[in-house]
Order: structure tokens, then sequence, then C-alpha cells
């Protein structure tokens, strides 16, 4: 039999290792895989929690993920990724719940919209910037790993202690590994939008200080 699964342009998998695929070395894993299927891009499309069937929580789910997309941005041949996923849904092979009621605790928001502790995780590794603060100034710096790709028409708004606008900064441009420079001496956060509007994170300075 001819197995068909290497024949396309790039390769998606399903990874589970630590919860339905057992425990594995997660790097050796993807070494293997990336080794086996020479100049395809690999995306891992589905990865994440499941409860009942898994113990630990959103609190495992966070820390999964976290681990995860660590190991994923130590590979450059994995050019993207799916989280699975973004809220708990209704289906004949819940785990929790009866009947047709039955659903699957696989998400970082629950079926009614309200964010877990995991979300915000989400929120901030699937942005293509990162924060940090440096003598009065906050550093935002575009991405080079994933998920890299430049950023246009952001918006950033600082915030004082009373969550009241102090000001903003429109990124125009900017490319991965490029940083831009914002004064924020008195600011308590930042929040960042993209251009749709979406919020992409509201961030605290007193974190970013420790």
């Amino acid at each position: 039999m001819i197995d068909g699964t290497v024949d396309g342009d790039m390769l998606m998998i399903n990874d589970y290792i630590g919860t339905w695929h057992g425990e594995r070395d997660e790097h050796a894993e993807l070494a293997r895989l990336i080794g086996d299927n020479p100049g395809r891009p690999v995306v891992p499309s589905e990865f994440g929690l499941c409860e009942p069937a898994f113990s630990g929580g959103d609190a495992r789910r966070e820390q999964i993920f976290l681990e995860k997309m660590e190991a994923y941005r130590q590979h450059e041949e994995i050019a993207g990724t799916i989280y699975f996923c973004l809220n708990d849904y209704r289906t004949q092979m819940g785990e929790d719940g009866e009947g047709k009621y039955r659903r699957r605790v696989h998400g970082s928001v629950t079926m009614d919209g309200q964010p877990k502790p995991s979300y915000y995780a989400v929120q901030r590794e699937c942005a293509p910037f990162t924060l940090q603060w440096e003598q009065g100034q906050l550093i935002i710096t575009c991405r080079r790993d994933l998920p890299g790709y430049e950023m246009r028409g952001y918006l950033v708004e600082l915030r004082d202690a009373q969550e009241k606008r102090m000001g903003q900064a429109v990124i125009e441009r900017l490319r991965p590994g490029e940083s831009m420079k914002l004064p924020a001496q008195d600011a308590a956060a930042a929040a960042v939008y993209r251009p749709t509007g979406d919020c992409a994170g509201i961030y605290l300075i007193k974190e970013m200080r420790r």
C-alpha cells in the first residue's frame, strides 16, 4: 500500500504527546518527523488538553500549550500551528454530560463564551509581537519565530492604573525582528489592537519589570 500522506505540499499533524499519544520526547518526535519529510513544512494542526479524559484542568491546558509552542519555535521547519481548540463544544463523543447535551471540555473558552485563564496565554502567544520594559520605555518587537509575519496598522494604547487611556501610537509597519520604542514612564498597562479592532492582549507593566 502506498502512503499518500507524504505526497502533499505540507504535512499537518495532530500532536497529543503527553495525553492521547502517551509520554514521549517532544523534540525527538519532531526531529524524526521533520527528518522523514525533508523540504516539507510541518503544521501541528491540533494540540491541547481534553477534560475530563485527562486531569489537570485549565492550568494543565495552559502548561501544555506553552510547552508545545516553545518546542515548535525551536524547529524552523514548523510553518505554523492550529491550537485545538478555542471553545468547549457539544459532540456525541463528549466525555462530560449525557445524551444530546454531551460536550467535550477541550477549549480555552466555555460554551457560553467565558474565557478561561488559558485563553490569555493563547492570546499572548498567538500575537506576532513581544513586549519588554526598559528604562521607562515600552519596546514592541515583531516576532521572528511563530507566529512570524509583519505588523501593519496595529494600535498600542497606554493606560494608567485606573485603566484610563494616556496615549496611543500606531505601528505603521514592523517586519519580523524589528522593534519600536514608546515612552511609557507612568503607564500601568499597554493594550494592543489588531487592524481589525480586535484586542491582541492587555499587558501589565509591573509584570514586564519582574
